[in-house]
């Protein structure tokens, strides 16, 4: 199994990208938004300089999916987790992460599943990497 430190720095440049597209979709970020981008930015070892890459030229970031499957559920974990921070769920930012479930091998219930997860995992007071794996066993 591969590991998030095991990524190229285009693979790495195109979540963030990804994540950050998210973000902006319904026209600002908002300060919860904002935080997860930079815990995402932290956690994936994306640099000052890539993080101005994505946010000066986000045309020229190519979309790659990481060889390892494990990888592309926390990439469309990361992106239903941005999607539903602030408290809504706006129809484009849906069409999106649906498209982007897709190209990452999932099918667009997928979204529905990590959702639940996550929501039911907050009830509960779980940690995420328990809800994590969780969604991951009946995802993978």
């Amino acid at each position: 199994m591969s590991t998030i430190k095991s990524l190229s720095p285009e693979e790495r440049k195109s979540h963030f990208h990804n994540v950050a597209v998210l973000a902006i979709k319904d026209g600002s970020i908002q300060p919860q938004e904002r935080r997860l981008l930079e815990c995402i930015a932290r956690d994936w070892d994306v640099s000052d300089a890539e993080i101005k890459e994505v946010e000066e030229h986000p045309d020229s970031i190519p979309f790659v999916v990481p060889k390892d499957r494990n990888l592309c559920f926390q990439q469309l974990y990361d992106l239903v987790e941005m999607m539903i921070i602030d408290g809504e769920m706006k129809q484009t930012e849906k069409q999106l992460c649906e498209a982007l479930a897709e190209r990452l091998g999932f099918k667009p219930e997928a979204i529905r599943t990590i959702i639940n997860g996550i929501l039911e995992g907050n009830k509960t007071l779980r940690k995420t990497e328990d809800i994590q794996r969780a969604l991951r066993t009946e995802l993978l």
